[in-house]
Protein backbone atom coordinates (compact mmCIF):
# COMPACT_ATOMS: atom_id res chain seq x y z
CA UNK A 1 0.00 0.00 0.00
CA UNK A 2 1.45 3.34 -1.01
CA UNK A 3 1.41 6.24 1.54
CA UNK A 4 -1.11 8.06 -0.27
CA UNK A 5 -4.06 5.05 -0.11
CA UNK A 6 -2.68 4.75 3.78
CA UNK A 7 -3.04 8.79 4.40
CA UNK A 8 -6.69 8.68 2.55
CA UNK A 9 -7.16 5.47 4.97
CA UNK A 10 -6.31 7.43 8.00
CA UNK A 11 -8.41 10.49 6.40
CA UNK A 12 -11.35 8.47 6.50
CA UNK A 13 -11.10 6.58 9.71
CA UNK A 14 -13.03 6.79 12.91
CA UNK A 15 -11.34 7.02 16.49
CA UNK A 16 -11.83 3.84 17.13
CA UNK A 17 -10.45 2.31 13.89
CA UNK A 18 -7.51 4.75 14.67
CA UNK A 19 -6.87 3.57 17.89
CA UNK A 20 -6.93 -0.70 16.30
CA UNK A 21 -4.76 0.61 13.89
CA UNK A 22 -2.75 2.17 16.42
CA UNK A 23 -2.56 -1.38 18.45
CA UNK A 24 -1.98 -3.26 15.67
CA UNK A 25 0.98 -0.81 15.04
CA UNK A 26 2.51 -1.32 17.97
CA UNK A 27 2.52 -4.97 17.96
CA UNK A 28 3.70 -4.64 15.18
CA UNK A 29 6.54 -2.74 15.62
CA UNK A 30 7.20 -5.21 18.89
CA UNK A 31 7.60 -7.86 17.32
CA UNK A 32 10.12 -7.06 14.28
CA UNK A 33 12.01 -4.89 17.28
CA UNK A 34 12.03 -8.61 19.04
CA UNK A 35 13.32 -10.45 15.60
CA UNK A 36 16.12 -7.87 14.74
CA UNK A 37 17.32 -8.13 18.44
CA UNK A 38 17.25 -12.44 18.05
CA UNK A 39 19.14 -11.29 14.54
CA UNK A 40 21.55 -9.27 15.94
CA UNK A 41 22.02 -11.80 19.17
CA UNK A 42 22.49 -14.69 16.93
CA UNK A 43 25.27 -12.66 14.49
CA UNK A 44 26.94 -11.49 17.77
CA UNK A 45 27.39 -15.09 18.66
CA UNK A 46 28.35 -16.23 15.07
CA UNK A 47 30.99 -14.09 15.34
CA UNK A 48 32.20 -14.57 18.66
CA UNK A 49 32.28 -18.29 18.03
CA UNK A 50 34.53 -17.48 14.48
CA UNK A 51 36.97 -15.35 16.65
CA UNK A 52 37.19 -18.39 19.23
CA UNK A 53 35.66 -16.25 22.30
CA UNK A 54 33.10 -17.96 24.44
CA UNK A 55 30.46 -15.66 25.50
CA UNK A 56 27.50 -15.61 27.14
CA UNK A 57 24.24 -12.97 26.35
CA UNK A 58 21.72 -11.95 29.28
CA UNK A 59 18.48 -11.30 27.35
CA UNK A 60 16.78 -10.14 30.75
CA UNK A 61 14.09 -12.49 30.64
CA UNK A 62 14.73 -13.98 33.92
CA UNK A 63 12.32 -17.33 34.61
CA UNK A 64 10.11 -16.26 31.36
CA UNK A 65 10.84 -16.71 27.84
CA UNK A 66 10.30 -14.49 25.26
CA UNK A 67 7.17 -15.34 22.70
CA UNK A 68 8.80 -17.30 19.50
CA UNK A 69 5.47 -16.79 17.24
CA UNK A 70 2.50 -15.14 17.73
CA UNK A 71 -1.33 -15.90 16.36
CA UNK A 72 -1.72 -14.28 12.80
CA UNK A 73 -5.20 -13.81 13.40
CA UNK A 74 -4.89 -12.73 17.42
CA UNK A 75 -1.63 -11.03 17.86
CA UNK A 76 -2.61 -11.41 21.54
CA UNK A 77 -1.68 -14.52 21.20
CA UNK A 78 1.68 -15.60 21.55
CA UNK A 79 3.83 -18.63 22.23
CA UNK A 80 7.49 -19.22 23.22
CA UNK A 81 7.82 -22.21 21.56
CA UNK A 82 7.61 -24.12 24.82
CA UNK A 83 5.52 -27.05 26.16
CA UNK A 84 2.58 -27.63 24.62
CA UNK A 85 1.57 -26.02 21.29
CA UNK A 86 -1.35 -23.76 22.11
CA UNK A 87 -5.16 -24.82 19.78
CA UNK A 88 -4.29 -22.20 17.60
CA UNK A 89 -0.87 -23.64 16.82
CA UNK A 90 -1.92 -26.89 16.44
CA UNK A 91 -4.77 -26.22 13.91
CA UNK A 92 -2.79 -24.09 11.69
CA UNK A 93 -0.32 -26.60 11.44
CA UNK A 94 -2.82 -29.02 10.44
CA UNK A 95 -4.06 -26.97 7.93
CA UNK A 96 -0.37 -27.43 6.87
CA UNK A 97 1.06 -24.26 7.30
CA UNK A 98 5.23 -24.12 8.92
CA UNK A 99 5.73 -23.26 12.48
CA UNK A 100 8.00 -20.79 10.73
CA UNK A 101 5.41 -19.01 9.24
CA UNK A 102 4.36 -18.09 12.68
CA UNK A 103 7.97 -16.67 14.06
CA UNK A 104 8.04 -12.95 15.26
Amino acid sequence: MQMTQIKKLLDRATIPELQDYQAQIAKRIKALQAKDKRAKIQEIKRLAQESGISIRINSGNVGKSAARYVNPENGDQTWTGRGRKPKWVVQYLADGNSLDDLEI
